[in-house]
């Protein structure tokens, strides 16, 4: 295992998150209303958008941050009160991983953590500007990849990983989001690039693309009667 604080890891960041958005199999655009359209690449461009239950996109669910999370977990780390930033690794039965954490602002409040636990190969990232951010990345299984980048203000994301070879990202711009991603199984691709004020949890169970790309004021609420 090894921690890095490297400016670099900027790049690595959109690298993957290029990656992602150019492989991915469909796509999600803020539209009236601020809900979540959904679009299958192959009518990308067309007119035959339209709006549908992310229950049916394979094996992609979504709902409200923390979507199939326990979110007592995510709830410690946010209630942490620090003056200055805060970063802590939790690393059990973990090894061969790499673990990057770069708070880079001067602005105090920002928050992160990576749990790596019954793991092999691993990669945890996450990197903070701006202030009263908090992000968490926990990770069970072997050669997941997760990365957090936060530029804005009081924003808040998670990424689970509890399975083999997924892969996940979060880019915060703008202020007030929440956002998460839970992957279980193996061979998910996840990435949410989002412009603040968003609302929702991800969660996918294998095999699965998503990307949410330039969203703002994405809400999801759920309704069971």
């Amino acid at each position: 295992m090894s921690i890095r604080n490297n400016a670099c890891f900027s790049m690595l960041v959109m690298g993957i998150a290029l990656y992602l958005a150019m492989s991915n199999l469909a796509w999600a655009n803020k539209d009236l209303g601020g809900q979540a359209y959904y679009q299958s690449e192959s009518n990308h461009g067309g007119d035959d958008r339209h709006h549908e239950n992310f229950n049916n996109r394979r094996h992609t669910q979504v709902g409200k941050f923390g979507y199939g999370l326990d979110l007592s977990n995510f709830n410690e780390l946010d209630s942490i009160s620090t003056d200055d930033n805060y970063a802590e690794v939790v690393l059990e039965d973990s090894i061969l991983g790499n673990v990057y954490i770069e708070q880079g602002s001067s602005i105090a409040g920002n928050k992160a953590k990576v749990v790596q636990s019954d793991g092999v190969g691993s990669e945890a990232g996450i990197w903070q500007y701006g202030g009263d951010n908090t992000a968490l990345i926990t990770q069970t299984g072997k050669f997941n990849k997760a990365y957090i980048a936060q530029y804005g203000y009081g924003n808040k994301a998670w990424i689970n990983q509890a399975g083999n070879n997924n892969t996940a990202a979060i880019i915060q711009y703008g202020y007030g989001s929440s956002l998460s991603i839970n992957q279980t199984g193996s061979n998910n691709k996840a990435i949410i690039v989002d412009n603040g004020g968003s609302n929702y949890g991800i969660s996918q169970n294998g095999n699965d693309y998503v990307a949410i790309v330039g969203g703002y004021g994405i809400n999801v609420y759920v309704t069971q009667n």
